[in-house]
């Protein structure tokens, strides 16, 4: 209850008509923007922090990051990039300066949470596409949305394993989604992206 409360207070904040989630306490607000990264909006936590601590601003952020995330997609693949700035006067979205502008190990996220919160967004089934399979090779690991340019190197099973459920929710298809396996994951990240991911789809298909 203390952390909800903490969370309210210090990292929620107002901003160009919408209530906007901060990162941190420091570092990311000025008087002309704010910086968010859209993989830090993790629904299914809201609801649970609306029951400790009761307020109708978890809702305004659940529609705010819903919001945000369906129009902030660049680049052909029309993704989200990891890290976006909001303008405070005109709520303009723009992929934030400071960091690569790049769909990447943050925003892959993105669909995973959105799915385990049982929302739509079109930004769904451009994750799905961008990280489909390509002649039987995988997909790259993150694109610069500004130049196009692609990782040199494959996704790992963590990110494969969030392409997978949202190839199948764009799909529409319920019940069991062959998923990659914790030891297909080369590393601690990418065995939580399987994990969850297989979290994710389950409580979706289960009532």
């Amino acid at each position: 209850m203390a952390i909800a409360t903490d969370i309210s207070r210090l990292l929620i904040v107002r901003a160009g008509g919408m209530l906007l989630l901060l990162p941190g306490l420091f570092g990311f607000q000025t008087d002309a923007a704010i910086t968010i990264n859209p993989s830090y909006y993790i629904f299914t936590a809201f609801d649970a922090l609306s029951h400790l601590m009761p307020s109708a601003d978890w809702i305004t952020l659940r529609h705010s990051g819903q919001s945000i995330i369906n129009d902030a997609r660049f680049g052909r693949w029309l993704l989200p990039s990891d890290w976006l700035q909001i303008s405070r006067s005109s709520s303009d979205i723009m992929p934030a300066p400071g960091w690569p502008p790049r769909c990447s190990y943050d925003a892959i996220r993105v669909p995973l949470y959105l799915i385990w919160a049982g929302l739509s967004s079109p930004a769904i089934a451009s994750f799905a596409a961008f990280y489909a399979p390509r002649n039987g090779a995988p997909p790259p690991a993150w694109v610069n949305l500004q130049t196009g340019e692609e990782a040199p190197y494959a996704a790992p099973a963590g990110m494969m394993a969030v392409a997978r459920i949202a190839a199948a929710a764009a799909a529409g298809v319920s019940g069991p989604v062959a998923l990659p396996s914790v030891a297909d994951a080369p590393d601690y990240y990418s065995a939580a992206l399987v994990l969850l991911s297989k979290i994710a789809w389950r409580e979706r298909n289960v009532p």
